[in-house]
């Protein structure tokens, strides 16, 4: 138990940085829609941000771009407390591109303990390492 425990910990880590620098790239975005989605975020109104996040990924024509937008949706709605919608966005990520694997695999993670599925989370942490 030790060991899976030490896992998330170091996993949990590695989500914090990766959110840390996708909210500093996210803040200076060039479009004022993208700020838009930014500033709900800092604002804590991760509904509001997950549904803009949405409709850029829906708007978007670049893969990666989109990728991007779904993970933005996907952490939105984790912070929002509904992993549910989280990792239905993420899988949208994943169907769109592989850009962010290893964000969209983090936030899986985080989106299993969030609901309490340990068993789930393991597998993420094991699929990072």
């Amino acid at each position: 138990m030790k060991q899976t425990e030490t896992i998330h910990t170091g996993v949990r880590l590695l989500l914090m940085v990766t959110i840390f620098v996708t909210s500093a790239f996210t803040a200076t975005a060039a479009n004022s829609e993208q700020k838009l989605a930014a500033e709900l975020v800092n604002e804590g109104q991760f509904r509001a941000a997950a549904i803009e996040y949405r409709r850029l990924a829906l708007a978007s024509t670049v893969a990666d771009e989109q990728s991007g937008y779904y993970w933005g949706a996907a952490h939105a709605y984790f912070k929002s407390k509904n992993s549910d919608l989280a990792f239905k966005m993420l899988d949208h990520a994943e169907d769109v591109s592989a850009a962010f694997a290893s964000e969209t695999m983090l936030l899986r993670m985080e989106c299993a303990l969030q609901s309490n599925d340990s068993q789930s989370a393991d597998f993420y942490a094991q699929s990072l390492l």
